[in-house]
């Protein structure tokens, strides 16, 4: 844990902290990051870090939708396809709730929740067709809300905390409780637990 902290204390020197928050980290094999006669090194394992997948994995989809609720001053609301999804850490400017949560999980290199390959064409039908339905949400779970029975009008990403982060007007996306709607339908999850 301690080349975590270092390699973070590290990062904000050069000014890439806000690329390191939210990233799962693997051991840099052979380097101690802690060690301050390894200033040669650090460096060389900073670059790695900005430019390499070596030794950074990606985002988590919960803290990607994190990020872009930091961000939301330069995010608009409109609903059209296909979904012209970025890399991390770019911003969509304009998205609706599926093409947002879509994002999240394209940034975090896991596979999309549509099913459709990152084609673009997904919607929160698309969306709530794929996935296992669970009881209890982890971070990353999606949520859905709309008539019983139907395809689902709304989707947002569980956070943790019985909080939720959804993009589903102009002004978002934002946080809220898990049951800020009264027409909740169900959690599901995209991948292994």
């Amino acid at each position: 844990m301690s080349h975590i902290i270092a390699l973070k204390k590290a990062a904000v020197a050069v000014g890439i902290e806000r690329h390191l928050s939210g990233y799962r980290l693997k051991p840099p094999f052979g380097i101690d990051v802690s060690n301050p006669e390894m200033g040669d090194k650090t460096r060389t394992l900073l670059r790695r870090v900005s430019y390499s997948k070596e030794y950074v994995y990606v985002p988590t989809v919960a803290a990607a939708a994190r990020f872009y609720l930091a961000h939301k001053s330069g995010t608009h609301y409109l609903q059209h396809r296909p979904m012209q999804l970025k890399p991390w850490p770019q911003l969509l400017t304009f998205l609706d709730c599926s093409a947002f949560v879509t994002q999240c999980y394209y940034v975090a290199k896991r596979r999309d929740p549509n099913g459709l390959g990152y084609n673009g064409a997904g919607y929160t039908g698309t969306l709530i067709a794929n996935g296992m339905r669970v009881p209890t949400p982890a971070a990353g779970d999606l949520v859905f809300y709309g008539a019983p029975g139907g395809n689902g009008e709304h989707v947002a990403i569980y956070v943790g905390n019985g909080q939720v982060i959804g993009h589903g007007h102009e002004g978002g996306p934002e946080l809220t409780p898990v049951h800020y709607r009264g027409d909740f339908m169900c959690f599901r999850h995209y991948g292994t637990r």
